[in-house]
């Protein structure tokens, strides 16, 4: 009915230009940048140029590949930056080693890109710290450490963009801010407070968190050291079992007995005073005093106390200044009827020379001290063995001193002693009065001190944070260490009863600091109650938390020791902030399993090179992707570590399949596999750079597959498309012949230049091709004897290649049964150059022999159910050439023979 439809008209853009971009490349040296905003070298310079794409995409990733910072560029050319060395927020990434990708994939589905690697973020960050006044406070208005002072320290003043300190509990939970836009200097006072002003829960543990950002982006951040609210006061109680005692030596109520109990605290006190609250004796105890305790009336010096009523009272301050008090406890002290009292001024004392309690003193306290006639004042042992005696005559002195020394001369030996007091007055009255035991104690406390090492690191990475000193001591009343600086200053303290205990230095002060680096010396000392003093120091113990940074890059991406001369080994190079204190150092290979395939690794010096030749420890080849793990030991304790940049190690060639359909193939247009589907999967560790797919011209006898010319090829970078599908024509439009194998090769080369090649034939199906009105098959596989028309008979191959092309021609001839056939024979003419030669040639040697040929195949055709009728066999020598005779390389072609195809 002559409906007539037309779509629209469309453009179709062919484009087989990849997009281009090109990285101007530094020195290695040249891409270590510090971005601290000192003028130098602050940003890294990319350099790069490109073609104009719809989008490209740049990513900056650390040596982990995660992405710190991306770009896009639309519809232009990438344009070259600096990078100033911060995240997609802003803030600065940690120091490293980083790479720069840039990439685009255009409407035609052609990609490009580049990459930049081993570029090297080099800044140490903007030292800052914040320290604390106490580590307890008590926020309840009594004005004692009702606040905790927050110091902060940052050096660098010049550029702050803002600051922020963030009052946390041990779970992050934040209390209290204080932040400001400027400069930051100068104490904080925290008052305990929550931001509605309510006291924040006691007995925690609290931080404060300090961050600082710089207009470079610099983001430093310190903890201070753990601080405690505690409005809770200390707890103590006192009772006495009696109210009045006296120590007049005679047995009965010599002492008085005081029962105590308290809350645990730093120190606790208990002091003895007199009706007008004179002290009068005073105990100190570290964190809880004895449950019970007696006096016997002496004071601090030795004598005893005047008859009276006297006080006892329990005190304290704790960490947090709270004050706590027990109840005053009243007695009497009471020896009126006592005549004569004798008491010691010490109940240890130390006659060795030291100067320190080398004598003790003996102080009588008499009722009547007129009319005295004589006395006599002995020393005996506790089993009563006099050593020592000293007669007088008057009065008696109010204190009588010994040296510890016999009255033969000698020293008496350690132990205990009491002194005796016998005064004769005129009268005749002969009152005695004795001492309480006292103890000769000449032995020094003794202790050995064993540092675990000389310098050490406290920063928190595992290594050396703390010291140890070993310790093992007599068992004393009290050790006591002091960790002091180079100009004196005690910055730590620590006590132990008994013997002194192991102890640990984390580098921080009484109040929880970190000290600063420097040399400091540690001392442990204990008195006895002889007064014997023993001190041990251990000086020259160096804290150093200097950085010790590592950085190490890899040469290249790729490793493919193939003997290709590509990417035959790789080179690292390595970056060490501090060289002072190095012990040793390693090299590890680090597969992505997390395996260390090999190690290199030496003592102090570090090669500026190191080359690997992709071989593990058994020296064999373990493919796969790669870090380089660079590692070194340093004195101190530091165990830094650091990351390459990945980089791939692949010695196997890409895996190649090529699969064929149909086989064979008639490229003939009879609607019947016309076209061949050509799939070729490729897998490879690595990316492909390259592929190609050759096809070479006919295989014939005589010449060997991939010797002959190509006849069709394809090629491309990257992964080759899943499939091809050929129509069976060269690059020149030339069609294949019929009944003929065209080998090909398949070559894939990945980007490490591993190089795959797979080879094959591609069998052609007998070819039914229309020429005008006639239908025609030209055969050239099929081989003669030379210079005769039988077939090849000796060479098996050959013979079953004929006898299959003759089987298919005569399976296709059936199918065309209305057709009459004529089968001309054709050859090729050698004496081209002379035209009478080549007539002569022809006329009596072409002809003749093509036409018996062309006899022969009719006869093979009968005898494998062609009807003869239809046949007609035909010679006509070189007449009809479809190659010049000048081509050697193709002329073969003209030797063939033809089925000319025609209705009857």
């Amino acid at each position: 009915n002559e409906n007539y439809g037309t779509s629209d008209k469309y453009s179709v853009y062919v484009d087989t230009q990849p997009p281009v971009v090109e990285i101007e490349k530094a020195d290695e040296s040249e891409r270590i940048f510090s971005p601290n905003n000192d003028g130098n070298k602050d940003v890294l310079p990319i350099e790069q140029t490109g073609t104009r794409e719809d989008i490209w995409r740049a990513q900056i990733r650390n040596a982990a590949g995660n992405v710190v910072k991306t770009y896009t560029w639309r519809n232009e050319q990438p344009q070259s930056f600096d990078w100033d060395g911060t995240n997609n927020q802003g803030i600065l990434v940690p120091d490293g080693v980083y790479e720069y990708t840039i990439k685009t994939t255009d409407k035609a589905g052609n990609s490009g890109q580049a990459e930049y690697g081993n570029l090297v973020k080099n800044t140490e960050e903007t030292p800052i710290s914040l320290s604390i006044d106490n580590s307890h406070f008590s926020p309840n208005g009594d004005g004692i450490l009702d606040a905790v002072l927050l110091q902060p320290n940052v050096p660098v003043q010049r550029g702050i963009e803002s600051w922020t300190i963030d009052i946390v509990d041990a779970n992050g939970r934040v209390y209290r801010s204080f932040s400001g836009t400027s400069g930051l200097s100068g104490a904080i006072a925290f008052d305990g407070r929550d931001e509605n002003g309510n006291v924040i829960p006691e007995n925690r543990e609290y931080y404060a968190d300090l961050q600082v950002l710089y207009v470079n982006g610099n983001n430093p951040q310190a903890q201070s050291a753990p601080f405690i609210v505690d409005v809770t006061e200390p707890e103590a109680s006192v009772k006495i079992d009696n109210r009045i005692f006296s120590p007049n030596g005679d047995g009965n109520k010599d002492t008085i007995t005081i029962h105590q109990e308290t809350s645990k605290e730093e120190n606790w006190y208990g002091t003895i005073t007199d009706i007008d609250e004179n002290p009068v004796y005073q105990y100190k105890w570290i964190e809880q005093p004895e449950n019970r305790i007696r006096w016997d009336g002496r004071k601090e010096d030795g004598s005893l106390a005047e008859d009276g009523y006297y006080f006892y009272q329990l005190s304290t301050v704790d960490k947090a200044g709270n004050r706590g008090e027990s109840e005053r406890v009243r007695f009497e002290l009471n020896t009126e009827e006592t005549p004569v009292l004798l008491t010691s001024s010490y109940d240890f004392f130390s006659p060795n020379g030291d100067d320190n309690k080398d004598t003790i003193s003996f102080l009588p306290k008499l009722q009547v001290r007129e009319g005295v006639v004589r006395y006599t004042l002995e020393v005996v042992s506790a089993e009563g063995e006099p050593v020592f005696t000293r007669n007088g005559s008057g009065s008696v002195p109010d204190r009588l001193m010994w040296d510890g020394f016999s009255s033969s001369g000698g020293r008496v030996e350690d132990g205990e002693y009491r002194a005796k007091l016998d005064v004769l007055y005129a009268n005749g009255n002969n009152p005695q009065a004795e001492t309480q035991l006292f103890t000769i104690d000449t032995v020094f406390p003794a202790i050995t001190v064993d540092p675990e090492y000389s310098i050490f690191s406290p920063e928190g990475d595992g290594n050396r944070d703390s010291i140890t000193f070993e310790q093992d001591s007599t068992e004393e009343e009290l050790w006591e260490a002091q960790v002091i600086n180079a100009d004196g200053e005690v910055v730590k303290r620590s006590a132990w009863k008994g013997a002194a205990e192991d102890f640990v230095w984390n580098g921080t002060d009484n109040q929880g600091n970190s000290v600063p680096d420097g040399t400091y010396t540690y001392t442990v000392a204990s008195t006895d109650q002889a007064g014997n003093t023993t001190e041990v120091a251990v000086e020259g113990i160096e804290l150093d938390t200097a950085p010790t940074k590592l950085f190490v890059t890899a040469g290249s991406d790729k490793l493919a020791p193939t003997g290709n001369g590509l990417y035959e080994e790789i080179s690292f190079s390595t970056i060490v902030n501090r060289r002072e204190g190095l012990e040793s150092w390693q090299l590890e290979m680090v597969d992505q399993n997390g395996i260390s395939q090999k190690t290199f690794s030496g003592e102090q010096r570090i090669p500026k090179e190191i080359i690997w030749d992709g071989k593990d420890e058994n020296g064999e080849y373990v493919e796969g992707r790669y870090k380089a793990r660079f590692s070194a030991r340093y004195t101190k304790g530091n165990r830094p570590t650091a990351e390459s940049l990945s980089f791939v190690l692949d010695v196997t060639p890409p895996q190649t399949e090529v699969t064929l359909n149909p086989v064979p193939f008639s490229p003939d247009n009879d609607g019947i596999d016309d076209e061949l589907e050509i799939r070729l999967d490729v897998s490879d560790t690595n990316s492909i750079q390259n592929w190609k797919f050759t096809i070479f011209d006919a295989e014939r006898q005589g010449v060997r597959a991939q010797d002959g010319p190509v006849f069709k090829q394809y090629s491309g970078s990257g992964v080759p498309a899943e499939q091809i599908i050929w129509d069976g024509r060269s690059d020149e439009g030339e069609l294949v012949y019929a009944a003929m194998d065209y080998p090909y090769r398949f070559e894939v080369i990945d980007a490490l230049g591993n190089r795959t090649v797979e080879t094959g034939r591609i069998p052609v199906d007998v070819l039914v091709v229309r020429e005008g009105d006639d239908l025609k098959i030209k055969i050239a596989s099929i081989n003669f004897k030379p210079n005769s028309a039988e077939f090849v008979d000796d060479k098996p191959e050959i013979a079953a290649r004929n006898s299959y092309v003759l089987n298919r021609l005569a399976e296709i001839l059936q199918k065309y049964r209305q057709y009459e056939i004529t089968i001309e024979g054709h050859a090729n003419i050698t004496k081209y150059w002379d035209p009478a030669l080549a007539k002569q040639e022809q006329e009596e040697e072409l002809i003749p022999l093509s036409e018996d040929r062309a006899e022969r195949v009719l006869e093979a055709l009968v005898e494998r159910g062609i009807s003869r009728n239809r046949l007609t066999a035909k010679g006509v020598g070189g007449s009809k050439p479809i190659v010049d005779f000048r081509d050697e390389e193709n002329r073969w072609k003209n030797r063939r023979v033809e089925f000319i195809l025609k209705k009857e």
